[in-house]
């Protein structure tokens, strides 16, 4: 993954001024929202299936995909606008935008509410067997939305923080008492694809994030420079990428990490990951490495990471769907749209609700909502692209460097979307 490099004069590169962290916030979101699914779930699943195999897919899928979450912050921050203002921008790609992303907020939540509730409330209730996986899930899913309306962002925010230390010391801690051998690392980079490999691999192009979530990281970054206007551009931009690269670079690890302790731990005893008790499954890369006492170290940290992503979908995916449908209509959102964002809260959660208690299959829904995210991957990327080269001004524009990884990833990008219906065919 790149780093932009610009000259002295660039307001990246100037000096730490006060107030950059402040901006980190969204990065660290982001990074959470992603470390859910994708990782504790995905990546666990991967090693446990088929070992070190698909090692190589998590370092590039890591590094192509960078520059699509760059990018949108980069626009937002030097322009003052979301994502989805510069995507209708473009007249000439605007027939193709306004279906497309109709068709991404008419099932797309659905399976990523229903994915993420479904993990949750297999967490909840491997520490709270008392109540069933249905009744987990519905409660979570009310829970949340008390959370959103109460607008406790602020508060989830210091929490992942927290928590994205304690999580990254506790795989630290289970890898350390675990360890991969060298050969089985360097084996790993090796490109291949094992025998019935390929509907995971697919899945493991999307790592680490929604391609959708970049404008969910455009949206909440323009509120934080809201809240701090008397920053400069600069530094905002500044701060917002550091957060996320940091936020990035503990994803990466994360992700190798979980996919390590599958391989060997759970690959070598037969874990069956298929079920409602799939947390209860997942715990034992924790509890057969550093002990049964970690037990509850694990759910905890395993329900605020996952959690953290179905907070972040519930609260910024409506937020988009706002934003989108009010510029088609040529308007600005505001305080008198909010009823928007509200029910098509409310629409998704209750039909993410119903689709995760109907299924059952947390894995199942993990697979599934993670690969369709291929979809819109080229398009995201390109619009993502197109954002930061010709409507960003050029002080704020990516590096060349940077630019170079883009083009690559958006080949790959395309090629995901190609083995996404070779392998749904």
């Amino acid at each position: 993954m790149s780093t932009s490099s610009h000259s002295a004069a660039d307001p990246e590169e100037q000096g730490r001024a006060p107030g950059v962290w402040a901006f980190a916030g969204p990065g660290i979101i982001w990074s959470m929202s992603a470390i859910g699914q994708t990782h504790v779930v995905l990546s666990t699943y991967a090693g446990a299936r088929f070992g070190f195999d698909l090692l190589w897919m998590v370092v590039l899928a890591h590094l192509l995909s960078y520059p699509l979450y760059e990018y949108g912050a980069r626009y937002s921050l030097a322009t003052g606008h979301t994502l989805s203002n510069a995507y209708l921008e473009m007249r000439g790609v605007r027939w193709l935008v306004v279906p497309f992303f109709g068709l991404m907020f008419s099932i797309m939540p659905f399976l990523m509410i229903a994915s993420l509730g479904s993990v949750v409330a297999s967490i909840t209730m491997a520490a709270f067997p008392q109540l069933g996986f249905e009744a987990w899930v519905i409660i979570i899913a009310i829970g949340t939305l008390a959370l959103v309306y109460a607008g406790q962002y602020a508060l989830l925010e210091r929490l992942n923080i927290v928590m994205a230390f304690l999580l990254l010391i506790g795989v630290t801690v289970a890898f350390g008492l675990r360890p991969p051998g060298p050969g089985e690392l360097a084996m790993g980079m090796v490109p291949a694809v094992p025998e019935l490999a390929l509907v995971t691999l697919v899945a493991m192009m999307r790592l680490p994030n929604d391609p959708g979530s970049s404008l969910m990281l455009s949206g909440w970054a323009i509120e934080r420079r809201l809240a701090l206007s008397e920053v400069s551009t600069g530094e905002a931009l500044r701060g917002t990428l550091l957060g996320l690269r940091a936020g990035y670079l503990l994803s990466l690890f994360v992700a190798i990490v979980f996919l390590a302790l599958g391989a060997t731990v759970l690959k070598p005893r037969g874990v069956d990951l298929e079920g409602i008790d799939l947390a209860l499954q997942l715990s034992h890369v924790f509890t057969d490495t550093v002990g049964a006492w970690t037990f509850p170290m694990f759910i905890v940290i395993a329900f605020v990471a996952l959690f953290s992503g179905y907070y972040a979908a519930v609260d910024g995916v409506p937020r988009v769907f706002e934003d989108m449908l009010l510029r088609v209509r040529g308007k600005t959102p505001g305080a008198d749209t909010r009823w928007i964002q509200g029910v098509h809260r409310i629409v998704i959660v209750v039909g993410g609700t119903a689709v995760a208690v109907g299924v059952g299959k947390p894995a199942f829904l993990v697979l599934l909502a993670v690969s369709l995210g291929l979809i819109g991957y080229p398009l995201i990327y390109a619009l993502n692209l197109y954002a930061a080269v010709r409507l960003t001004p050029a002080e704020y524009g990516p590096h060349p460097v940077n630019l170079v990884i883009a083009a690559v990833g958006f080949v790959f990008a395309c090629c995901g979307g190609v083995l996404l219906v070779v392998t749904r065919l």
